[in-house]
């Protein structure tokens, strides 16, 4: 889906961000996991490319309500253990990994000579900084770029070690769950 929620990035200038609300993403997914179980789909994964996509609360809402396994990936999470071994400082967003999937698979869009530090402005709430409160992040405030995290060192090369190692555990967990039977005790 080419849309996402973004509602926090509406206030940067020039157009950076189109935006769905989180209820109308997930009314969206709700109805297509209906139309997929019409169809005699049992098995369903979605893989989320967006952080402000929060879809777990989708997969809950339905669980009680479809006979649709729904398993949510987010691309970011699945090397992330590797990302030490990879990266100088892996991040959250427009940073080192992410600049480097850019360089290695769209590289005519990136432009690295205009990149920043990736700074940013600390919030006046220690419980916010401690990560033991949370808010939606308004994107103009927290960084003069909208990163977070410094793509400078990112590389074409990171990137396509980084979609090799993407591309192996997504078809090694897509296989498992093709091939796993759903009886009474699945998915465990």
């Amino acid at each position: 889906m080419p849309f996402g929620v973004n509602t926090n990035h509406l206030k940067i200038s020039g157009g950076m961000a189109l935006s769905v609300t989180p209820t109308t993403l997930l009314k969206l997914l709700e109805d297509l996991v209906d139309s997929l179980e019409r169809q005699g789909i049992r098995k369903l994964v979605l893989l989320n490319g967006h952080g402000g996509n929060e879809l777990k609360p989708l997969v809950r809402e339905l669980y009680h309500k479809t006979s649709v396994f729904i398993v949510v990936i987010e691309w970011y999470k699945v090397c992330a253990d590797q990302y030490p071994q990879m990266f100088v400082k892996a991040s959250e967003h427009a940073d080192e990994v992410e600049a480097s999937l850019g360089l290695a698979y769209f590289p005519e869009f990136m432009k690295m000579h205009q990149a920043g530090d990736g700074a940013t402005k600390p919030t006046r709430f220690t419980a916010i900084t401690k990560k033991w409160a949370s808010i939606t992040r308004p994107w103009h405030l927290i960084s003069e770029s909208t990163g977070i995290g410094d793509p400078r060192p990112a590389t074409a090369e990171k990137g396509q070690k980084l979609m090799a190692l993407l591309e192996e555990r997504l078809g090694e967990f897509l296989y498992e769950l093709a091939m796993s039977p759903m009886d009474e005790k699945f998915p465990y």
